[in-house]
């Protein structure tokens, strides 16, 4: 497996060959999967599914009957991440835009003009986020509980998720900044949380992972969807459905708890394998490359001027090396080019800087 999502009430396993396994809620024939979906390299779920293909096109299915959210829009021709609200769309280009449609009740499909240079996008319920490059936000749409105002100041952000009243943005430094609506706490970090790698949300409920691979969750838990399984370790990410959160171990398995009322937290007998996850649905999206996907070791050496790095890959994968010279800065800077792995191990190769350089390998999806 290579992600599972979690939605609004079921959940789907992105397989290594790009195949899909869904379970769950069945009203809107979202557990249905069409023939020939095959090459799928991410998921969004809610009411409504989104599987983004390799070559960049998106398939839809499920409630389709309103907005019509499913269809991919007319001249959006790829996309390299998808999202889905409460009955909206959300696609983000590679050219670094944004694309929307479905609802547009609340101005969730309203792209602030010019937005461009975007490197994640999170859909709530009737509000949308964007994650530009430098580290800063956009927000437009619904502004109850003033969740389309981005807090002065909030900078250094590397990832976020939005709920359907609230959002999280987790930072360079490993803290987690929220706001909007706090009714159930979801807008209250716990005190002292930090070195978090990721975080995810789903209507009022929030789950956030640690360095140390255990997970802290707070928000409504009116289905036990906020109560982390006692010596719950070793969880490489995380995914939060409307009432059910999912975490994935370092062994490639998946558990789940909260709500199982249509059977979304019955996980397949059988399925592991597991190196990915991401959470969706009609609230939320954070999607978190694999930690245990991630090259181990990353080794270099100079030769006639450059450095030559290599490390163990995934045969078939493509990877991108990027740098930046201070680990203060809060943007990484990709390398020209990607490098994809013909068998188990890799190579790039950068100028040497007459200033100090950091280093880093992504596992591009």
């Amino acid at each position: 497996m290579v992600a599972v999502v979690a939605g609004g009430y079921h959940s789907l396993a992105l397989k290594r060959d790009g195949t899909l396994v869904a379970w769950g809620h069945h009203y809107y024939g979202q557990t249905t999967l069409g023939l020939g979906l095959t090459n799928i390299v991410a998921v969004a779920v809610g009411g409504h599914t989104l599987a983004l293909r390799e070559d960049g096109t998106i398939v839809g299915w499920g409630n389709n009957s309103i907005y019509g959210v499913a269809p991919m829009p007319f001249g959006l021709s790829k996309a390299v991440q998808v999202d889905i609200g409460a009955g909206f769309s959300l696609a983000l280009k590679p050219d670094g835009t944004v694309a929307a449609w479905g609802n547009k009740f609340y101005e969730q499909l309203s792209v602030p003009f010019g937005l461009s240079n975007v490197v994640d996008i999170a859909a709530g319920a009737h509000h949308s986020l964007a994650l530009k490059q430098n580290g800063t936000l956009m927000a437009w749409g619904a502004n109850d509980y003033d969740i389309a105002q981005v807090p002065a100041g909030l900078s250094n952000v590397v990832a976020i998720a939005a709920g359907d009243t609230h959002n999280l943005a987790l930072k360079h430094d490993g803290t987690v900044v929220a706001w909007g609506n706090n009714y159930y706490g979801q807008g209250s970090v716990p005190v002292g949380l930090n070195d978090v790698v990721a975080v995810a949300t789903k209507s009022s409920h929030n789950v956030a992972l640690k360095r140390d691979r255990t997970v802290v969750a707070w928000g409504t838990n009116d289905a036990g969807e906020a109560s982390v399984p006692v010596g719950l370790n070793n969880v490489v990410a995380i995914a939060a459905g409307s009432q059910h959160t999912l975490a994935l171990k370092q062994d490639g398995t998946v558990l789940a708890w909260g709500t199982n009322v249509f059977g979304q937290t019955t996980v397949p007998v059988g399925l592991s394998n597991v190196i990915a996850i991401a959470a969706g649905g009609s609230g939320s999206l954070a999607i978190v490359r694999p930690l245990a996907d991630r090259p181990s070791t990353l080794s270099a050496k100079i030769s006639g001027g450059s450095l030559i790095f290599s490390w163990p890959a995934i045969p078939g994968r493509r990877y991108r090396l990027q740098h930046k010279s201070s680990l203060d800065e809060a943007v990484w800077t990709d390398l020209p080019g990607d490098v994809a792995a013909s068998d188990s191990s890799a190579t790039a190769s950068d100028a040497v800087s007459a200033t100090g350089r950091f280093y880093r390998l992504v596992l591009l999806p």
